[in-house]
């Protein structure tokens, strides 16, 4: 376990307390936090040399906001209309709106509000790819594009709050740090359409093997140490034996 791990354990801890509804548990059931992108934010904000406090004020309103939009996505309008049905929907909608506004309340509080307005830009491309993917899948259906359509689309909309995070923070590492999260995002997204069993199932794979190597060999231009050895422990993690590359420069 590295020196970022556990502090990331207190970042962890702050989200369980944010998510922790007894209610909301028990109508929509346990809302999870999603271990890799959380590690994404914070070897990304990491990498802005901030006092540790303001690492973990600044990564957990990323990923409150995160998962809030995450939330929204998962609100069906073709749900049932009975009573517990439509109760469940309003409070997805009312938990979405409250993680999101966790994100603008922290980061105004420790004074970050040009980041506010970098990552609404990112938003506001997210949401455009996904009136994309929407427009592509009403023309032709979604089992009418390739699954490299999908993945392609579902990269884009889940690393525009994530490349936002990195041009703020990871100064001369910036370009680095952009390639690193589009190949492990894609990867991440190739690897959950086979698990929901995509038909080019040895394709995906493949091209999910080359995005990791892709991923592994970047990691060796970064300049934070801790940085490097933090993200290959959790790319391993996330991927498994498709990830064991060791990180080569030593400082």
């Amino acid at each position: 376990m590295t020196s970022i791990d556990k502090e990331l354990g207190g970042v962890r801890s702050v989200l369980a307390a944010d998510i922790s509804h007894p209610y909301l548990e028990k109508n929509i059931g346990q809302i999870q936090i999603p271990d890799f992108y959380t590690g994404l934010v914070y070897a990304a904000v990491q990498s802005g040399s901030l006092a540790s406090e303001r690492v973990n004020a600044v990564s957990s309103a990323i990923i409150l906001l995160q998962m809030g939009l995450d939330i929204h996505d998962h609100v069906s309008v073709d749900g049932e209309e009975t009573l517990t049905g439509m109760r469940k929907r309003q409070l997805m909608v009312l938990a979405g709106d409250y993680f999101s506004s966790l994100f603008y309340r922290r980061l105004a509080e420790v004074g970050e509000i040009s980041l506010v307005a970098l990552i609404s830009e990112g938003i506001w491309q997210m949401n455009q790819a996904k009136v994309d993917l929407y427009t592509k899948t009403e023309e032709a259906g979604y089992n009418g594009l390739s699954s490299k359509e999908k993945v392609s689309y579902l990269t884009s909309i889940r690393s525009n709050i994530l490349v936002k995070t990195t041009q703020y923070f990871t100064g001369t590492d910036r370009g680095t740090w952009e390639e690193l999260i589009h190949h492990l995002i894609w990867a991440d997204c190739l690897c959950e359409e086979q698990q929901r069993g995509a038909a080019e199932l040895q394709l995906m794979k493949e091209e999910a093997e080359l995005s990791i190597k892709k991923a592994m060999f970047l990691l060796d231009q970064l300049q934070s140490v801790d940085v490097r050895f933090f993200l290959q422990e959790l790319i391993q993690r996330r991927f498994g034996a498709m990830a064991q590359e060791p990180v080569g420069r030593e400082g």
